[in-house]
């Protein structure tokens, strides 16, 4: 498909420039150590996800065309370009952390994914370099990509550059784009997204013969024919997405429009009404895929599909009205139909009735999100192509023998979410290659119930992948995977796994991804624990608080015995274990180790000598470490890797970080592949000066003086009794001096802490009074007092939990309403941090801004970090650029999840829904 669209664009004779197209199977990919650390966190980590699907005869193929157990080198997928949000993630959270594979069918809502929705012609490298016009910018240092950002931009700007590929508007107050707006004829791209405009001209886009994309996002259009993009021949994607758009007025013209267009999406308009002339313009365009999500679709004319002679895929999510309504038009709804999206439509049984229309074409089909308590023996229909089922979040907890017989060709089964507790035997489908059981059972619907695989995986034998993310499974041991022999592919994540048996994945002979991350406290070390991972090469042991240096019973040898079997490992993801120090020993054991990630730890020093014994690491995170001072010798241990993060430790202003600044001025002069990963960042790498405690750049130095002791002049000059006294009365009175001072200087923190540790020592977790304590500035009371607490203290007034038997009220601790009077507001502070389950921060500019805000924030982090405690909850009212966080929110931010406040009531309904979940049941739950 791919190839087609480029063989298009190359007829119009159109420069082919790098756009990607979305494939219906994505996961997010391990980038190792390439050059592209700039833009991300930690070793190319970012917002990414890497598209893949399964050919014919059921083998993953990456975008690059290779098969994924074939692909010799990931790290030369350029990711960014299909930056999407991952499904099986929680939705506020925008990235893939560690770019774990994850099968993901749908969007996070459960509705199809569109693979025109993600384009890209941006290949130039990042840069900001302002326009003349502000709030206008270059988006890339070839200055071809414009954006305009600004509410202060009212029209489209004028005398635009003369060559452009792409221009966004987003977030201005432009309301009407007037005719001949754009009269580029060398824009490619074109987004107007989130703006207000509510009148387009008819001649708008004249002048446009080259443009590809547009897109008329989230803005306030009712009215507007098809008509208006009458000029557009070349144009592939158009999207309106989120406007009001009702289509009363269809123009009966016998022209044609679009001849190009591939993909239409109208997704949550208002449009209700599907008539038989609605896409009769359409009848000579390409147009293979229909968004129509959310739609309030009431009616649809039989014939309303007819011109669309070459469809392919039609999505019909959140469109409840149609439930009686399928049956009259599914006969009319074209033969050519490959994918069909009925997710989330209220559907409390296979609809048989309206899939056998279409079932000798489909091979993709989504009824994610309805209700299926049961899937009966012959629930479906034969459907003698059907590849991919997407079954997320139906309520099902019964599986009939005989369930998918009608599905011959089923290669691709996503049933997580559900209430399974167990596999049972319908599920032994010969032919299935992805199978993602996530999440089962759910446990907001069955509480502590745990999910059996010590059956395993009989009669699954073709099975490459597995998601097992997020369930409550006891144990490991080696019945589990037996006879996987071809499994490339293993997540574990979140499991609550206590330990791994020796022998657990001896068969996994192909095992190249094993994500054990977020188990916490499993116990992985022993003899024979990783048998048979002779293939791996991507491992995740991640916040899982365990050690690499020996403790009580374990030894060195036992940690070497463990990794021995993993001789082909080249990624080793160990972050968030508080980890103080490891023996270099261990990795010894791993002689094709590339990337090592170690950030999030508590280490104090790197062990020198390291990289030597490890011959082919390339790259190493110790970000978000403990590391104060950096040992001579640091330069000649990192030169020879091509990356290195050491951002965000407590490095002290001394002279042993002239051996980071001397990698620095390597990799400035290209005189060293090293790349020193976020050095461009202002905040990420800063040292404390001993002499005035202040903060300093570290980037802007250039050299540090050591101090040295003063021997020749001791040798030189006979002390007297006098001297010394003199001396030694000088430095006591020095010494105290210095000690008021800095006592004087940090007593908001020697009282923080006091107060921390005196009631971490009188208060138990038994004594739980509120369910979170709400920080929150002056400025944001008014939010707090409509938005958040009459949500979620008076029986928590969103229905989200409908046939709950819990009542959702919980008890917030607020401080104007709560606090104790007569007591210290330190004292009041951290009495309510104590006693909450949770902590809430309300965060805003105001938030940042205040003293005290600051002071709560940092006590709670201090009280979550000595208690071990994973409790706070960040509500992000509107962004915080990085320059301005402080260091400890900065830490909060990129280690622990968020919810963003949107205005938008599908986005407050989300918002809410996610911060019941962080919340878990009341304190005092009531049934």
């Amino acid at each position: 498909m791919a190839n087609g669209i480029s063989q298009k664009i190359s007829e119009m004779n159109i420069p082919c420039l790098s756009f990607f197209l979305l494939f219906s199977f994505t996961y997010c990919a391990v980038i190792d150590d390439s050059d592209q650390f700039g833009d991300s966190n930690h070793f190319g980590i970012d917002s990414d996800r890497i598209q893949a699907y399964l050919d014919a005869d059921g083998k993953l193929v990456l975008p690059d065309g290779s098969y994924f157990d074939e692909a010799a080198d990931q790290s030369d997928i350029d990711s960014r370009a299909y930056a999407k949000e991952p499904y099986f993630r929680s939705f506020f959270l925008n990235h893939c952390k560690y770019k774990v594979l994850s099968p993901v069918p749908t969007n996070s809502n459960g509705s199809n994914i569109f693979r025109h929705e993600s384009f890209s012609l941006i290949s130039s490298p990042p840069a900001r370099d302002n326009w003349e016009v502000p709030g206008c910018y270059y988006r890339t240092l070839d200055k071809l990509n414009l954006v305009c950002a600004n509410e202060s931009i009212t029209a489209v700007p004028t005398e635009l550059p003369k060559r452009l590929d792409t221009l966004e508007l987003l977030d201005t107050s432009v309301e009407n784009i007037p005719g001949w707006a754009f009269n580029q004829s060398t824009i490619k791209m074109l987004v107007l997204k989130k703006n207000s405009i509510n009148a387009i001209d008819k001649e708008s886009f004249s002048g446009m013969q080259g443009l590809l994309y547009l897109s008329i996002e989230r803005n306030n259009l009712s009215t507007l024919r098809l008509e208006t993009f009458s000029e557009l021949n070349h144009l592939i994607v158009l999207t309106l997405q989120n406007n009001r758009i009702q289509f009363r007025d269809v123009n009966l013209t016998e022209a044609t429009i679009l001849p190009q267009l591939l993909y239409l999406n109208l997704a949550y308009n208002p449009i209700k009404r599907l008539t038989r002339d609605i896409f009769q313009s359409l009848r000579e365009s390409q147009l293979e895929d229909l968004n129509l999500q959310g739609c309030s679709l009431e009616l649809i004319d039989p014939d309303a599909f007819a011109p669309l002679r070459r469809l392919r895929h039609v999505d019909l999510f959140d469109n409840p009205g149609l439930l009686n309504l399928f049956d009259k038009f599914f006969q009319r709804l074209m033969p050519t139909i490959r994918q069909l999206g009925l997710g989330y439509n209220l559907l409390d049984e296979i609809p048989n009735s309206i899939i056998s229309d279409v079932s000798r074409t489909l091979t993709s089909l989504n009824l994610a999100r309805n209700s299926f308590f049961r899937l009966r023996n012959n629930s479906f229909p034969l459907m003698p192509r059907l590849a991919t089922l997407v079954l997320e979040g139906c309520g099902i907890s019964i599986i009939e023998t005989g369930a998918f017989k009608n599905l011959p060709k089923l290669t691709t089964l996503y049933i997580g979410r559900n209430r399974l507790t167990q596999l049972p035997p319908a599920l032994t489908i010969p032919t299935l290659r992805l199978l993602s059981i996530r999440e089962n059972p759910d446990q907001e619907l069955e509480g502590g119930a745990s999910f059996n695989i010590n059956n395993g995986f009989n009669g699954m034998s073709n099975l490459i992948w597995i998601d097992m993310n997020y369930m409550k499974l006891s144990e490991i041991r080696t019945p589990a995977f037996y006879n996987l022999t071809y499994l490339t592919v293993l997540l574990i994540r979140g499991s609550n796994i206590p330990k791994v048996y020796p022998g657990a994945f001896e068969t996994q002979i192909s095992l190249k991804f094993l994500d054990l991350g977020e188990n916490v406290q499993v116990d992985v070390f022993g003899e024979g624990v990783f048998q048979g991972l002779q293939t791996l090469t991507n491992l995740f042991l991640d916040r899982n608080y365990i050690t690499l240096t020996a403790r009580d019973k374990l030894t060195v040898d036992d940690l070497v015995r463990t990794f021995i079997p993993l001789e082909k490992l080249e990624r080793l993801y160990v972050a968030h274990n508080g980890i103080v120090r490891f023996e270099s020993a261990v990795l010894m054991a791993l002689p094709h180790l590339e990337v090592l990630d170690l950030h999030g730890n508590k280490l104090e020093k790197w062990p020198l000598g390291t990289v030597e014994n490890v011959t082919n690491i390339k790259s190493i995170d110790l970000s978000m470490n403990s590391i104060s001072f950096l040992d001579n010798g640091t330069y000649n241990e990192f030169m020879n890797l091509r990356s290195i993060d050491v951002s965000d430790n407590p490095f002290i202003c001394h002279c042993g970080l002239n051996e980071l600044l001397l990698l620095a001025n390597e990799t400035k002069r290209n005189t060293s592949s090293l790349t020193i990963n976020r050095w461009n960042d202002s905040l990420a790498y800063t040292c404390i000066n001993t002499t005035d405690q202040s903060r300093e750049q570290i980037q802007e130095m250039t050299y540090i003086e050591c101090r040295k002791s003063s021997n020749t002049i001791a040798d030189k000059v006979n002390h007297d009794a006098a001297t010394v006294i003199s001396i030694t009365v000088a430095s006591v009175f020095i010494l105290v001096c210095t000690t008021m001072s800095v006592t004087y200087y940090n007593r908001y923190y020697i009282k923080r802490y006091f107060y921390t540790r005196k009631y971490n020592d009188s208060e138990s977790s038994d004594e739980t009074e509120y369910d979170a304590f709400v920080s929150y500035s002056e400025n944001d009371r008014v939010w707090v007092y409509e938005n958040l607490i009459p949500k979620l203290e008076k029986n928590c007034e969103i229905d989200i939990v409908p046939e709950s038997d819990i009542n959702y009220d919980y008890k917030l601790c607020v401080h104007d309403r709560d606090f104790v009077p007569g007591i210290k507001i330190t004292e009041n502070i951290v009495q309510a941090i104590m006693k909450s389950k949770k902590i809430i921060i309300i965060l805003s500019q105001s938030y940042i801004q205040s003293q005290w805000c600051m002071h709560e924030l940092e006590m709670a982090h201090q009280i979550i970090t000595e208690q071990n405690r994973d409790s706070v909850v960040i509500v992000l009212l509107e962004p915080i650029p990085p320059k301005q966080q402080p260091r400890v929110l900065r830490y909060l931010l990129r280690t622990r999840t968020y919810l963003e406040w949107f205005n938008d009531t599908e986005g407050q309904k989300l918002f809410y829904k996610r911060m019941v979940q962080l919340l878990g049941d009341p304190v005092r739950t009531t049934v």
